[in-house]
């Protein structure tokens, strides 16, 4: 079920920029080194870092430069 429920919020992500930020979770240690200068970060923690981009296609993007998961987020409240 859990499974199910991050695939479909991995699809939601890639296929609509509707979400406000993304959430990128276990980034790599270079992500923000490879970041494009349309991008900001929201949040980092240990195991997780929010975007936010003026750009669209941010999910795609991110895949692109190696990250594991990536879900959308919210400016408030939980995912």
């Amino acid at each position: 079920m859990v499974v199910g429920w991050l695939g479909l919020l991995v699809g939601v992500t890639l296929i609509s920029d509707a979400a406000p930020a993304v959430l990128v979770l276990f980034p790599n240690d270079d992500l923000i080194s490879t970041m494009a200068a349309d991008v900001a970060i929201l949040d980092a923690t240990r195991f997780s870092v929010t975007l936010a981009s003026t750009e669209g296609d941010l999910a795609r993007r991110l895949y692109q430069n190696g990250s594991f998961i990536v879900l959308p987020a919210r400016m408030t409240g939980c995912i």
